[in-house]
């Protein structure tokens, strides 16, 4: 039994050789001190350094390609519903980026893409520990509260909300009971037409 530290790594939040340091420099202190790490690593929540995924509708902003309405979610099954914007309330409700279209390949080939770095850097470190050592990695969490329309939800008419001051936006949040919009606009369009699950 031993105290132990845990890292929540939004790893899209950042551009990848700056997450990257951060993992390292997290390793190198678990070493160091000796604090058991558990690493939790997801790319959902935030990607906000990754324009090119998402901006579909800013043309003076980076990243803008009208294509990236696949990579985010729809409130209806046509892409001419891509969402602009969210919101999430850990404590208070916030405006986030658009919820990502977790089938887009786009989207999965960056997000896997930069996972995959990661986890190589944890694995050689890892690799390298002495055997009376390993028990500094406690394990890898991959994803923290993913889902689609809870997490990141998106009011009627959000869009139009954007370029608003957020003093105005709604306020009622989630009814988780009502289901399955959750008293909010239901999404989750993109990912399903995408996987080919329904259209």
């Amino acid at each position: 039994i031993a105290v132990a530290a845990g890292l929540n790594l939004s790893y899209l939040s950042q551009k990848e050789n700056e997450v990257k340091a951060r993992v390292e420099y997290v390793l190198t202190a678990s070493e160091k001190l000796n604090i058991p790490i558990l690493m939790e690593l997801e790319g959902i929540n935030y990607w906000q350094a990754y324009p090119e995924l998402w901006n579909w509708w800013d043309f003076s902003s980076a990243g803008y390609n009208p294509d990236n309405r696949k990579n985010v979610e729809w409130f209806s099954w046509s892409p001419d519903s891509a969402t602009k914007i969210g919101w999430r309330n850990w404590g208070r409700q916030f405006r986030l980026l658009p919820m990502p279209n977790l089938s887009s390949p786009a989207y999965r080939h960056v997000a896997f893409g930069v996972l995959k770095n990661i986890l190589d850097i944890i694995s050689r470190w890892w690799q390298k520990l002495p055997d009376n050592r390993k028990y500094l990695l406690v394990g890898i969490q991959l994803g923290t509260e993913i889902s689609i329309g809870i997490n990141n939800w998106y009011y009627d008419h959000g869009n139009d909300l954007l370029n608003k001051p957020e003093a105005d936006d709604p306020s009622s949040g989630l009814n988780v009971q009502d289901i399955p919009s959750r008293g909010v606009r239901t999404i989750g369009y993109a990912a399903v037409s995408t996987a080919g699950i329904a259209h």
